[in-house]
């Protein structure tokens, strides 16, 4: 897993695209698409005309965060 900074605002607000959010993650990409298929997961932006997406890192610390009280 990678080391997520939740102090900087202008970090929290990027767009982190599935690759990375996976390693952020420490699951497999199609882990992360099972999550969003059964609504467990944020669901993600489109970009580049709805061709990528990506997810902003704020959301994502978010739902870290949700997924520690339900523990």
């Amino acid at each position: 897993m990678v080391d997520i900074q939740r102090s900087d605002t202008a970090s929290a607000d990027r767009i982190v695209r599935q690759a990375e959010l996976a390693k952020i993650l420490g699951v497999s990409s199609v882990t992360l698409w099972r999550w969003r298929q059964n609504n467990k997961f944020p669901a993600p932006i489109k970009l580049g005309g709805g061709r990528m997406i990506g997810w902003r890192m704020s959301s994502i610390l978010q739902w870290i965060d949700e997924q520690e009280v339900l523990d």
